[in-house]
C-alpha cells in the first residue's frame, strides 16, 4: 500500500510468526474484527496456502530439509546484498518495490550487477496491462494481467501474480530506462514493444511457507532477502521512536515489504504492544529512502 505519513519500518516482530500472504491465506474467508480498516489497496490477497517447501531425496524418495545452524542475528545489509530503500510515493505498487528489491539482491549475489537499480514502474505497467509477444504467440493471442489501464501505479498486486509476470520474462528493466519519478503525473503508459525490454529476467522463484521461521531464515541466508506482506494500520501498532511494528490481531495483508534479516534479541519493549518475547524481523520498506 501507499505511504501513510510514517517513517520506514526497521523491525517487525517477533521473528516467530510473520504476517504474510502465504501464512494468512486461510484466514481471508473469515470475517475481520469490527475495527478492521483496509486503509490501503496495494495487496490483492491470495486464496490459497503455499505448502511446506521440502526437497525430495531422489534415491529414497524421502522428504528432508537441510539443517542449518542459525545465528541469533543476521542482516543481509552487512553482506552488501541490499540496495538502498526507495520511496513509492502515493502509489499502490508496494508489491513491485518488494519484488524488485529481491531481484536487485539476486543480481548482486549472482554477480550480475554490483549496483543494480531496477524499475518498479516497468514491472507494474506490464503486470497490469495487456502484453503482446512477437514470438511464442499465435495470431491475436495475448497475455493479460489484472487490467488497471493507465492507473497501473494504483493497481494492487501480490507475490503470486508478480512471480507469474516475471516468469514470463516481462522485465525486470532498469530504473534509468523507466524511471518511476514523474510517472504519477501525465501519461504513464508504455508501448507494448517495451514489455520484454529487460535488464535481467527470472529463472527461479521459491514460494516458502511463511509459518516456518527457521526455513525463512535459511532462505534469507541463502538468497539475501524474502518478499512478504503484513497488515499495516496507522498509529495502532507502529512505534515511530523505535521504528518497530507488531500486530497480533489482523491476519489480512495490505502492504508488501522485504525481509532482509532478523534479531532474536531485539527487546519486546520496543513495540507498542509487547509480543511476550524478544525478537524481530529486519524489514526494508518503500516509504522513504532512509
Amino acid at each position: 500500500g501507499p505511504a501513510d505519513d510514517t517513517e520506514p519500518v526497521e523491525a517487525c516482530g517477533p521473528a516467530e510468526e510473520p504476517a504474510s500472504e502465504a501464512a494468512t491465506a486461510a484466514e481471508t474467508s473469515q470475517n475481520p474484527p469490527a475495527d478492521f480498516e483496509r486503509e490501503t489497496e496495494g495487496i490483492i490477497e491470495d486464496d490459497f496456502i503455499v505448502p511446506a517447501a521440502v526437497a525430495i531425496n531422489p534415491a529414497s524418495g524421502r522428504k528432508f530439509r537441510a539443517k542449518v545452524s542459525l545465528p541469533s542475528f543476521y542482516d543481509s545489509r552487512e553482506k552488501g546484498l541490499i540496495t538502498e530503500a526507495k520511496d513509492q510515493g502515493d502509489s499502490e505498487i508496494c508489491w513491485a518495490y518488494s519484488a524488485v528489491s529481491c531481484a536487485e539482491t539476486s543480481a548482486i549475489l549472482n554477480e550480475i550487477d554490483p549496483a543494480p537499480d531496477f524499475s518498479e514502474r516497468h514491472l507494474a505497467c506490464f503486470f497490469s496491462v495487456p502484453t503482446y509477444h512477437e514470438s511464442g504467440m499465435c495470431g491475436d493471442d495475448a497475455v493479460y494481467y489484472i487490467s488497471m489501464g493507465d492507473d497501473y501505479m494504483y493497481g494492487g498486486g501480490n507475490n503470486r501474480y508478480t512471480t507469474f509476470c516475471m516468469a514470463n520474462w516481462t522485465g525486470v528493466s532498469s530504473e534509468e530506462d523507466y524511471p518511476g519519478e514523474g510517472a504519477w503525473d501525465g501519461d504513464r503508459s508504455l508501448p507494448d514493444s517495451r514489455a520484454l525490454d529487460d535488464r535481467v529476467h527470472l529463472e527461479n522463484a521459491a514460494w516458502i511457507p511463511m509459518t516456518d521461521t527457521a526455513f525463512i531464515k535459511q532462505e534469507i541466508m541463502r538468497l539475501g532477502s524474502v518478499s512478504s506482506a503484513y497488515y499495516y494500520k496507522k498509529g495502532a501498532y507502529y512505534n515511530s521512536e523505535t521504528h518497530a511494528y507488531y500486530n497480533d490481531r489482523f491476519t489480512a495483508t495490505n502492504h508488501a515489504i522485504t525481509i532482509v534479516g532478523w534479531d532474536d534479541n531485539y527487546s519486546a519493549e520496543n513495540f507498542l504492544s509487547a509480543p511476550g518475547r524478544d525478537g524481530a524481523w529486519l524489514v526494508k520498506n518503500s516509504w522513504g529512502t532512509s
